[in-house]
């Protein structure tokens, strides 16, 4: 045990103040986005006790921080073999069923290791994509396919016009809703015809509506609802799977079936349902089935406000799309999960999992394989083409820190083959060129006006950047940069100039979105300037394309677009000449340096006159500076870091300034930005706003993280700084605490900030300090003597006096009164009455009684008739006493047993009227009579009571005489 005086001593020279655990938001991390650098702070910020040291100035310490590291689920592409697909036929057709074949022209394909085929599909046109289903079939008769539905990530005005189709459509709201009787309950019962009309219900805090149909179920891909906006509503969907038991019903699990919401692009919502992925998983092989009924429940709605909102529109059965006769001769087949990523519009990344069909099938057995396309509105255009197709060995998808994710789907982008399994398989892959669109990055703070619109855009400092005969226009999209022009052809110069290592391998990415009329994209290679192309390379968008054959030394390049028409309009992302190390990965993870697309806000640097910005967080090379303008008056030119002066003929619109075309170029700490008048005349005023910084900087994760901010303390923004690769591995296997820094606290109102991250997490901040700390501010309030036990003395004498005022009380009555007063009501409820007039007067009081008490409750609130009805349930124990001898009589008749069981107590009529209540409030329930059947139900809980009552009863001599006394007619 310490002395005090060092305990105080070590108290003063390391005092841990506090720590604050901070429950950031989930984040949903998207590995190939781009890295905003200047990430948002939390918007609750965390008070902290500045007066805890009881000091009026600030309070120097070190700031620590939990770092906790985001993880997703993540999978990798290990191993790939090429598969073929015919080429050409019509595009156009409704359905296109293309098979798949091994290189060499076989259609019997052997999976062996392989459990994934990967498809690569380019649309004809966006809004009416293909849908694509995978099906397989084994030797042994097995077939499995994928769901085509599974393609489709959006919905448009072309789903409208196909649902809008008669036979795909049934109407909601401007259908006829009537109310549900017993009559709907049971013509389903006994399956008889049935109307269009919809039949709404009550039950509990919920509203049911209700249509039968009589549908086949096997062309059913999904059901959709048309809301007219979001609401929780759930869709219960019977079917007849049986057809040897036509009667028989099956509730598909509401749980178990897949689930999406879509908006569409009016604001209304569209919730999917795919029953056709639940029927292929659950019931494969069945060759009939029939949808009978469909039931939306509407949570905690009565029906008055459904009627009212009528929130849906309609019902829509979207197709499976699958062979209907392959289906009716073999059965409905297996199914094949399916994951779907799209690069950019108009070209899909399909992976189709054949891992069921190769368990199906021995380790040596082959399979067929056949890819159907379909478009999603057949009598509208669409298409597709399929640019790839392979099988591919995928790893299972586990948990993976979210740096690794997105680190190994950049270099994979370009050519790199990473594993990041190992601490030492990273790749750094340096890029020699690159041109990426100054607005692809998606952040909502650099987003220039509505993104469905187009913001024309303006280039200073790069004269030749995208050249074409007549020029060229750029406008930012909500898909980024757009290049349009009157022209059949569109050069972009390559500026890189190298000589072609032994040890490296070179390969060009170019990411595109979707061109009408683009014939062919080119990449031309020249020795020297000026002359003849050395070599040219087919590009394929959206794939790295390896450069082989590279002549001795390369002076520059071309990248060349032509197009079938004489005007164009081209999305652009993104375009790299990159070099990967050939051989095995072989460096540290945390060390491999990657060019990361980065953003970062540009401030103004007011010291240095106007017109002058800096990047608010300087990292590598940023080689785009973007601002939103708006001039009033004369036309102004601008020249942004010096470079050709960009003219806007638009009074809004965004300016760009090109900065560097080297990779590797260093720019100063701040861009000038002039502005000149136009022909002679004074320039007019030129509002920028919404100024950032971009580019695509080389970094390993290490730079990243030390450069942007953790936490906001008292105003000033800390960083974590630079950590070793050790301290990476370390970090990224578990939560560790991180030195920030040194830091002042303020005195009075300190508070801290987070900052968001999409790869890490800030579980807890520690503020350390030699500052000698008040203990006695832990110290809890004195509290005035005496207090706080006067209410509980109190309330402990006032239960003694309520005791034994009982206890008095019991003792003044005596035992035999009390017997006396108890054994009246069992007398009553044992002797019904003998006269036909006394219980003909008795059983109207009772009817009566109810009937007022329950048209009393109508009129009440719905507190009050709670307390009302029970009255009115109440009211029928009369009745019960004049009908249960009757009753009892005729049961006798019936079955002698339970009459003379009824007979042998006077309490055992009464759980016989409890019993019927049960029975008969069952029935009002599934005749969805909700209310009735409660009702109903405390009526006979009084019953029951009263029979408890009686077998209680004190004086059971007088009562059992009675009893025995002949029961009425």
């Amino acid at each position: 045990m310490l002395p005090r005086r060092s305990f105080y001593a070590a108290v003063r020279l390391l005092a841990a103040t506090w720590v604050v655990l901070i429950a950031l938001a989930t984040i949903r991390v998207a590995p190939a986005g781009a890295l905003d650098l200047d990430p948002s702070p939390q918007r609750a910020p965390v008070r902290l006790p500045g007066d805890i040291f009881g000091g009026k100035g600030p309070v120097d310490g070190t700031v620590r921080v939990k770092i906790g590291v985001k993880k997703i689920k993540y999978s990798r592409v290990l191993e790939t073999a090429p598969l073929t697909v015919p080429a050409g036929g019509d595009t156009n057709a409704a359905i296109r069923d293309l098979p798949l074949t091994a290189p060499d022209g076989k259609k019997e394909l052997a999976f062996g290791r392989f459990n994934e085929v990967g498809l690569t599909l380019r649309d004809a046109d966006p809004d009416n994509p293909s849908l694509a289903a995978l099906a397989v079939r084994t030797r042994q008769g097995r077939s499995f396919v994928s769901d085509p539905l599974e393609c489709v990530s959006r919905l448009g005005q072309a789903y409208l016009e196909a649902a809008a189709a008669p036979d795909a459509s049934v109407p909601v709201a401007r259908a006829e809703w009537a109310d549900k009787t017993p009559l709907y309950l049971i013509r389903r019962v006994l399956d008889l015809p049935f109307d269009d009309a919809w039949h709404v219900a009550e039950d509990g805090p919920s509203t049911f509506l209700q249509r039968r149909f009589d549908r086949d179920l096997l062309d059913i891909g999904a059901v959709d609802l048309i809301l007219r906006r979001p609401v929780p509503v759930q869709v219960n969907l019977v079917a007849a799977l049986d057809p040897a038991h036509p009667r028989a019903r099956t509730v598909l699990d509401w749980y178990g079936l897949a689930k999406r919401t879509f908006e569409l692009p009016d604001g209304r919502t569209v919730l999917r349902v795919y029953v056709g992925r639940y029927l292929r998983e659950h019931y494969a092989g069945i060759k009939a089935a029939k949808l009978k009924e469909i039931s939306l429940m509407f949570f905690r709605q009565d029906a008055a406000e459904v009627r009212r909102d009528k929130v849906v529109e309609r019902l829509v059965f979207t197709p499976s799309g699958l062979d209907a006769a392959a289906v009716a001769k073999d059965g409905l087949p297996g199914r094949l999960p399916t994951r779907v990523r799209e690069p950019f519009t108009g070209v899909r990344r399909v992976f189709v999992n054949i891992a069921p069909a190769a368990a199906a099938m021995g380790a040596s057995d082959t399979a067929t394989a056949t890819l159907r396309l379909l478009p999603m509105a057949p009598k509208l255009p669409g298409g597709a083409s399929v640019e790839d197709a392979f099988l591919a060995l995928v790893s299972p998808r586990r948990d993976t820190p979210a740096f690794l994710a997105a680190a190994d789907e950049l270099a994979t982008s370009l050519g790199a083959a990473p594993d990041i399994d190992r601490p030492d398989g990273g790749v750094t892959v340096t890029p020699l060129w690159s041109l990426a669109a100054p607005f692809a990055p998606a952040q909502q703070r650099f987003a220039f006006g509505d993104a469905r619109t187009e913001t024309p855009v303006f280039v200073s400092g790069a004269p030749s950047l995208l050249s074409a005969p007549g020029g060229v226009r750029l406008y930012r999209t909500g898909q980024g940069l757009s290049v349009e022009g009157r022209a059949d052809r569109l050069r972009i110069p390559v500026t890189a100039a190298f000589t072609p290592a032994a040890d490296t391998a070179y390969f060009f990415r170019l990411d595109i979105g979707r061109a009408p009329g683009l014939s062919g994209v080119f990449l031309d290679v020249f020795e020297t300037s000026g002359g003849k192309p050395a070599r040219t390379y087919a590009l394929r968008p959206g794939t790295p394309t390896r450069l082989d054959g590279l002549p001795p030394s390369v002076a520059g390049a071309t990248l060349r677009f032509t197009f079938t028409g004489r005007e164009f309009a081209l999305p652009f992302t993104r375009a790299m000449l990159a070099a990967v190390p050939t051989g095995k990965p072989h460096q540290g993870l945390y060390a491999a340096r990657l060019p990361w697309p980065v953003t970062t806000a540009a401030r103004p640097d007011k010291a240095a006159g106007p017109g002058r910005f800096s990047p608010l967080t300087p990292f590598g090379r940023l080689s785009w500076l973007t601002a939103a303008y708006s001039l009033t008056g004369d036309p102004v030119a601008v020249s942004i870091a010096g470079g050709q002066p960009a003219i806007p003929d638009t009074r809004s619109g965004i300016l760009a300034g090109r900065l560097a075309d080297e990779p590797n170029a260093v720019l100063p700490g701040a861009v000038d930005v002039a502005v000149s008048g136009r022909d002679g005349r004074a320039p007019g005023s030129l509002e920028l706003t919404r100024a950032a910084f971009s580019g695509q900087a080389q970094a390993d994760w290490r730079a990243i993280f030390a450069a942007g901010p953790l936490l906001d303390l008292g105003g000033k923004r800390l960083s974590p700084g630079n950590l070793s690769e050790e301290a990476a591995a370390r970090l990224h296997a578990a939560d560790a605490w991180l030195d920030i820094g040194p830091a002042d606290l303020p005195a009075q109102k300190a508070s801290a900030r987070f900052f968001s991250h999409p790869w890490y997490d800030v579980a807890g901040l520690c503020f350390e300090t030699k500052a000698p700390i008040d203990v006695g501010r832990f110290a809890a309030p004195p509290h005035p003597r005496g207090a706080g036990h006067e209410n509980t003395l109190t309330r402990a004498l006032a239960a003694v006096a309520l005791l034994a005022a009982v206890w008095l009380g019991l003792r003044l009555v005596g035992p035999a009164r009390l017997r006396a007063l108890a054994a009246r009501p069992a007398r009553w409820l044992a002797t019904p009455p003998a006269d036909p007039r006394d219980a003909r007067r008795e059983m109207l009081w009772g009817l009566g009684a109810c009937a007022a008490l329950l048209a009393v409750s109508l009129a009440l609130s719905a507190a009050a008739s709670r307390l009302v009805t029970p009255l009115a349930a109440m009211a029928l124990l009369p009745v019960w006493r004049v009908l249960a001898p009757a009753v009892a009589a005729r049961l006798s008749r019936r079955a002698a047993p339970l009459g003379a069981w009824l007979a042998e107590d006077p309490g055992r009529p009464y759980f016989l009227g409890f019993s019927l209540s049960l029975v008969f409030a069952a029935v009002l329930r599934l005749a969805m009579l909700a209310r009735p059947a409660e009702f109903l139900v405390q009526a006979g809980l009084y019953c029951f009571l009263a029979g408890l009552y009686l077998e209680l009863a004190p004086d059971r001599r007088e009562t059992d005489a009675n009893s025995a006394r002949p029961p009425a007619s």
